[in-house]
């Protein structure tokens, strides 16, 4: 149940969930969602063994899929605020299947994407080791001798050297920014929506000034318009979510492609929807469903 202190008494307002309101846009999450898992199974189940490359794509298909439901179980409650950290990963997975794509050897990019995930889970471990001994618990020393050794001698592609010769590690497997891959990517929106998006995204996920200001300034918007913004903000994140998750759907060769006809339904049946709440809100802020 969403609520939202009120200036002067800070009155709490209970307000009836969103996932009634707008009950045929979740709907339309579930429907993705559970036609993808299908497309997933049916690939597995056509041959007697699933390749690595196939394995890839299911990987990546299959956490985009896990974004969309804990989008649709945040935003059922109205809080698309925490709903921003799933589809900003979304969307870095679209950008780096793009980047991936554009590859000469998909394959070989693909060994590279893994390694740098090696590399995160290695550093992950030995800072978990360091934190462990500085708290006075014991670590297995063997083990992360070996993590060292690992470390200094296994992922020099990796390493980065500064101006003044300072060397770190690179922040991404592509090396490039979100903001250069979307500059690079094929698509014609794709910097709009970083430059438009991302940064709206990444301020709610990291709790920014601007993503509190409702909470410690209320007075500045009164409870009904709070609720109709909201249901805008909640339709605006589940449509851009299925934009992104079937575009990256599009971007995995190994599985087998979504329907054309159905992708058509979804965004058809996204905008519809958005397109009859921004109306209702035109009109007044009324309720969707009420």
């Amino acid at each position: 149940m969403r609520a939202r202190a009120q200036a002067g008494n800070h009155r709490t307002e209970r307000l009836r969930p969103a996932r009634k309101r707008l009950k045929s846009l979740f709907g339309l999450l579930i429907d993705i969602s559970a036609t993808a898992e299908k497309a997933m199974l049916t690939s597995r189940s056509s041959t007697e063994s699933v390749d690595r490359l196939a394995w890839f794509d299911m990987g990546i298909l299959i956490r985009a899929s896990n974004a969309l439901k804990a989008i649709r179980l945040l935003c059922e409650e109205s809080q698309w605020e925490f709903a921003a950290a799933p589809v900003r990963q979304v969307f870095e997975l679209v950008l780096d299947m793009e980047y991936m794509q554009a590859q000469a050897d998909r394959e070989q990019a693909i060994l590279e994407y893994e390694k740098f995930g090696l590399l995160g889970s290695v550093r992950q471990e030995l800072s978990e080791m360091a934190y462990a001994a500085k708290s006075g618990r014991s670590i297995d020393t063997r083990r992360q001798l070996i993590l060292k050794g690992l470390l200094k001698d296994y992922f020099e592609e990796f390493r980065q050297v500064h101006a003044n010769g300072d060397r770190s590690w690179a922040r991404s497997w592509t090396r490039q920014s979100a903001s250069a891959l979307a500059d690079r990517s094929p698509s014609r929106l794709r910097k709009d929506q970083y430059n438009t998006l991302y940064g709206s995204w990444s301020e709610q996920a990291h709790g920014g000034p601007t993503a509190l200001l409702p909470n410690v300034m209320p007075h500045l918007v009164d409870g009904p318009e709070l609720v109709a913004s909201d249901d805008v903000r909640v339709v605006e994140t589940v449509t851009v979510s299925v934009t992104l998750f079937l575009e990256l759907w599009q971007l995995l060769p190994n599985l087998p492609p979504p329907d054309p006809v159905k992708s058509l339904d979804w965004a058809n049946r996204a905008m519809a929807e958005a397109q009859r709440v921004i109306a209702l809100q035109q009109a007044g802020g009324r309720r969707p469903g009420s």
